[in-house]
């Protein structure tokens, strides 16, 4: 009786050492999943001016020697990832024959110049790279002043193209392109490729 006894109980033991109903009780942990999605980033900037229409056009009377307000801006749009900034200016009958110097004359706000070979096209670029919320005048002091020696005959051939064809005007545009993993130089060849301009080469 007593070896039975021993028996039924190593037999007990024995079935909680393998688990009841023939299963292992593990130590286990797990966690939940970690995905990571890649996304191309975005480059986003505005140029905007006050008091132009829908087409961003902007008509300005003027005398000889006027001092105009003129505030074309460029914004890097929040969200928007660093880059280097761009502006083109382009001057149209902004000379007359006869006249010493422009019609409208201009100077750019701490804006670096790239030399391009068109003639009435310049094209600019800020030294460092922006960030998102940046905002740079293209002008300085956001004005244009009129030549002071613009003679009557000279204003009234001017204001008397009713067409505009022969009228001063300054068109701006901006472009921006990405400063992580790219060098000024590589971003101006795009910037003069997207406006199909050539630069002056070196030296000269």
């Amino acid at each position: 009786m007593k070896k039975k006894i021993i028996s039924l109980v190593l037999v007990f033991a024995l079935a909680l050492a393998l688990g009841i109903g023939g299963t292992v009780a593990w130590l286990t942990a797990t966690t939940g999943e970690v995905e990571n999605t890649f996304t191309v980033g975005d480059i986003e900037i505005e140029l905007t001016e006050d008091g132009t229409d829908k087409d961003g056009k902007k008509n300005y009377p003027f005398i000889p020697g006027d001092e105009l307000a003129k505030n074309p801006t460029v914004t890097v749009r929040e969200g928007s990832e660093d880059c280097w900034v761009f502006v083109k200016v382009t001057e149209t009958n902004n000379t007359y024959t006869g006249l010493d110097g422009k019609i409208i004359n201009w100077e750019d706000d701490d804006w670096t110049e790239v030399k391009v070979q068109q003639s009435g096209v310049s094209v600019w670029y800020k030294s460092e790279p922006a960030k998102a919320g940046n905002t740079f005048s293209i002008l300085k002091g956001d004005r244009v002043t009129v030549n002071q020696n613009i003679t009557e005959e000279i204003a009234e051939a001017i204001d008397g193209d009713a067409d505009g064809e022969n009228k001063p005007q300054l068109t701006f545009d901006a472009f921006a392109h990405q400063s992580n993993n790219t060098d000024i130089a590589t971003a101006t060849a795009a910037a003069l490729s997207h406006w199909s301009l050539t630069a002056v080469p070196a030296g000269n």
